[in-house]
């Protein structure tokens, strides 16, 4: 068996024997090296007027891709981004978003807003800076009232997706040291998430639903934040009864589709993780290697996979790191 590196400077994925989790294990390192330079190269972009979030086409975008060189910057150790980051993060830069964020209170809500909060987790654990904190506070304040007046859907997609800005404010909730946060929402998830009428339609996302977020994955990576073990294994049949059947997208409708892969693959180590079933963990490898193995997927046209994709490919793999 030949790496996941290698896999991709020979070409596209075709006939490759399989990838095992000891294989992207041995090979994270030099697999986060590849991911991180269409980030790099679109953070340093002048796309937008933002001041801080200027570059990656999009505001969210660059806040991903700012959010990837962080968490590159501490898991590689390697800071030949820091100077980037900096300039970025000025403290100038980041107070003309943050009052542009109160001028605009609908402005990336809720899923650049989730993002920003895992930037400014990301940030201070990396460079231990409170550059972002008094932004990220108002962020999540901002969320903790959007969703005390909208109740969260747990079938809201994408840019709407209420159980990605829940999982990143309950994070930041424990950052932050903030219980009335995290209880805030393991309530709203206990209400609204965990009484699924009927299973997560999991296979719709491969075709009916070509979005980048997956829906069912980031539904359990909600529920395992606040399930204990013993209860997370009897709620994911109830989810996902059917793990066996589950197939990663091989034929991409929209350029948002070309997300589905990554997104998906963090909700299955997430699942295996919180219940201890190795299918998930194979689910997890098999999607990770399918989207990266595709090096055109995500560091291919810029408008459409790469100012983006490659993010989701760092939060993917970062779990790993941290195991």
């Amino acid at each position: 068996m030949f790496g996941l590196v290698a896999s991709v400077m020979a070409g596209p994925a075709g006939g490759e024997e399989p990838i095992d989790y000891k294989t992207l294990r041995a090979d994270r390192t030099p697999i986060l090296k590849s991911l991180i330079e269409p980030v790099a190269a679109c953070v340093r972009r002048r796309d937008t007027r933002h001041a801080a979030f200027r570059g990656c086409v999009d505001w969210h975008s660059a806040v991903h891709g700012t959010w990837a060189l962080v968490a590159y910057t501490r898991v590689a150790k390697d800071r030949k981004f820091a100077g980037l980051i900096r300039n970025r993060l000025s403290a100038k830069n980041v107070e003309i978003e943050r009052a542009m964020l109160r001028r605009r209170p609908n402005f990336e809500m809720p899923y650049g807003r989730a993002w920003f909060l895992r930037l400014a987790i990301e940030h201070e654990r990396t460079f231990r800076s409170n550059r972002l904190s008094a932004m990220a506070d108002e962020v999540a304040r901002s969320l903790v009232d959007h969703y005390r007046s909208s109740p969260p859907d747990p079938l809201s997609r994408d840019y709407d997706s209420a159980s990605w800005a829940l999982i990143q404010l309950w994070y930041f909730g424990r950052h932050r040291g903030a219980v009335e946060i995290t209880r805030f929402v393991e309530a709203v998830a206990r209400k609204n998430f965990l009484n699924p009428a009927s299973p997560c339609p999991v296979e719709v996302e491969r075709g009916a639903w070509p979005g980048f977020m997956s829906v069912c994955g980031n539904w359990a990576y909600l529920a395992s934040l606040v399930l204990a073990r013993a209860e997370m294994n009897q709620w994911i049949k109830r989810l996902l009864p059917r793990p066996g059947r589950i197939r990663p997208v091989t034929q991409p409708r929209t350029a948002h589709h070309f997300g589905m892969n990554f997104s998906r693959a963090w909700g299955y180590w997430k699942i295996y993780k919180s219940t201890g079933d190795t299918r998930y963990r194979t689910l997890y490898v098999r999607h990770f290697a399918t989207q990266y193995q595709n090096r055109d997927w995500w560091a291919g046209n810029y408008h459409a996979v790469g100012h983006w994709v490659a993010q989701f490919g760092v939060y993917a793999l970062l779990p790993i790191f941290d195991e």
